[in-house]
């Protein structure tokens, strides 16, 4: 079964500094992010933004193993 849930929460903790999270098998999982490209880029929903979502929440997905 996929996951459609596909949300990403981010808020500053400093300049150029966030925490994001999302939610994963019903519970709140997030990582420290510097990737400011990327904020943009998901942000602004430009082409390629779905993909950054998705690589991005594998990527805290696997900080939380």
């Amino acid at each position: 079964m996929k996951n459609t849930n596909n949300q990403l929460n981010f808020s500053n903790t400093g300049y150029g500094q966030w925490k994001v999270s999302t939610t994963h098998y019903g519970k709140e999982i997030s990582m420290h992010f510097t990737n400011a490209p990327t904020y943009d880029l998901i942000h602004s929903k430009e082409r390629g933004y779905k993909g950054a979502i998705v690589a991005l929440r594998s990527r805290i997905i696997q900080s939380n193993k």
